[in-house]
């Protein structure tokens, strides 16, 4: 409510132009030539309050006596929740994928100004544009305000970023495999489009071993842990805790028992890109795109150490036979070589085991 009473000039718009209803403002945008709207992240997070009128605020009737409530849903929406849920699957469904490179030619690319915007049916206000107007050469100030007014009321087209088409996404298609299908699969029967290609360099029989099985696979728990996308996890070896990183730049620590976050920790404002746990559960190791990788105790609940290892942002880690690998957006592997471990045995104030580890510099 408080968006709309400011955008209102402290009072609420008129029933008939407020947000009421899906389908009637989809058919505004798509029929009407003075009605823009574009979908603002809320439809695809896990908050549907901005759909409810949960204060239960008087926001008028509209002209055919309607009393404006709650937002009206498309018919295969049950309610609220579901509806933002459908909005997600719809938005990392293969279908918006493998066009996304037509919103990107719209919105940010070559069909933004020029010919190709007005063959596209592209076109807006020139004050929407960046460059539009040159307010440092309106000398009337009642001017300049209302033009500065109509650009902040109405919005702006963003900064053009590409001149030529934008490539398609790369996604693999496959087709849908019956579970009774057996094992052996011929050519013809590939679950491999024909004319298409995977990605994955993958064999056609583990293909088929994966897509039989993948139905037998079911959904047990799902959490919300961050902000940002998750980059990687690490599981304890008794199953009780688990780690994450996140382009959100933290690193959590959940319990798989009480379901609750019992860390985070952030190391520094960029990405992590990965994360391992050590033998021992004692420690654990991420990679960041500042370049870093980063050591946290678990036992201390602080960052151990720090090693600056790559050019560039570190896309991976791994540790194998007492060694640690990463690689790196410079396009280089590093292999660190493992010296020597120093156990304490038990520590008198909390009888927990610490396993400190000591890894070379001259990776």
């Amino acid at each position: 409510p408080e968006y709309m009473l400011c955008l209102q000039n402290g009072k609420f718009d008129h029933p008939d132009r407020m947000f009421n209803s899906i389908a009637e403002t989809w058919k505004n945008c798509l029929d009407g030539t003075t009605d823009f709207k574009e979908l603002i992240p809320e439809f695809y997070e896990n908050d549907a309050s901005f759909l409810v009128n949960n204060l239960n605020l008087d926001l008028g009737r509209t002209q055919g006596g309607k009393m404006v409530e709650n937002v009206e849903l498309p018919p295969w929406a049950s309610d609220a929740d579901d509806f933002l849920q459908k909005s997600r699957d719809a938005l990392e469904s293969q279908y918006v994928s493998e066009h996304l490179h037509e919103w990107i030619d719209l919105v940010f690319g070559y069909k933004q100004k020029g010919d190709e915007a007005v063959a596209a049916h592209n076109v807006f206000h020139p004050l929407t544009y960046e460059g539009g107007v040159d307010l440092n050469r309106i000398m009337d100030p009642n001017e300049r305000v209302a033009l500065l007014t109509q650009i902040l009321e109405f919005g702006q087209t963003p900064k053009q970023l590409f001149v030529t088409p934008h490539p398609q996404r790369i996604v693999p298609k496959f087709k849908s495999l019956s579970r009774a299908s057996s094992c052996s699969i011929s050519i013809t029967e590939s679950p491999v489009s024909p004319g298409e290609e995977s990605f994955e360099d993958l064999t056609e029989e583990s293909i088929t071993l994966a897509w039989n099985n993948i139905t037998k696979l079911k959904l047990q728990e799902q959490h919300k842990i961050h902000k940002g996308a998750v980059t990687g996890i690490a599981v304890s070896s008794n199953k009780s805790s688990i780690f994450s990183t996140s382009q959100d730049s933290t690193l959590k620590m959940f319990s798989a028992e009480s379901k609750i976050i019992k860390r985070s920790v952030s190391f520094s404002s960029m990405a992590l890109s990965s994360c391992l746990i050590l033998p021992g559960d004692t420690s654990v190791i991420c990679s960041s795109w500042d370049n870093n990788i980063y050591f946290y105790s678990v036992a201390f609940g602080r960052r151990q150490d720090t090693l600056i290892g790559h050019d560039d942002a570190v896309s991976k880690i791994c540790w194998h036979n007492d060694r640690l690998y990463s690689a790196s957006w410079d396009s280089t592997v590093k292999v660190c070589t493992f010296l020597h471990v120093i156990r304490v045995c038990y520590s008198k104030s909390n009888g927990i085991n610490v396993a400190v580890y000591l890894l070379s510099r001259d990776c």
